[in-house]
């Protein structure tokens, strides 16, 4: 059975919050002073800066060294894992 996280949720509620988070401001300019930032508001946030995704990966990925390779992708594969699968990377570090 498909166990549902709050990672997964953010995801799909990432196509729906900008256009929300947008009015809420528009009504409210004070809006983005607020502390804490709210889930939707991150998501905002993370929506806004995702065109930049693919520039500042070729940046960083010319500037890593060639014998650090291996283990960046461990690392990165790592990360996947415990994003899309807590649980199970929880299991693996407790062995």
């Amino acid at each position: 059975m498909f166990k549902c996280n709050t990672r997964v949720v953010d995801l799909i509620l990432f196509c729906f919050v900008p256009e929300l988070v947008k009015t809420i401001y528009k009504r409210d300019q004070r809006f983005w002073a607020r502390r804490p930032l709210t889930r939707d508001m991150i998501l905002y946030a993370a929506y806004d800066v995702l065109p930049l995704v693919p520039s500042l990966y070729d940046v960083l990925n010319t500037a890593i060294k060639v014998e650090f390779r291996p283990l960046l992708d461990e690392l990165c594969a790592e990360s996947l894992q415990a994003l899309l699968q807590p649980d199970d990377v929880t299991q693996l570090l407790k062995i």
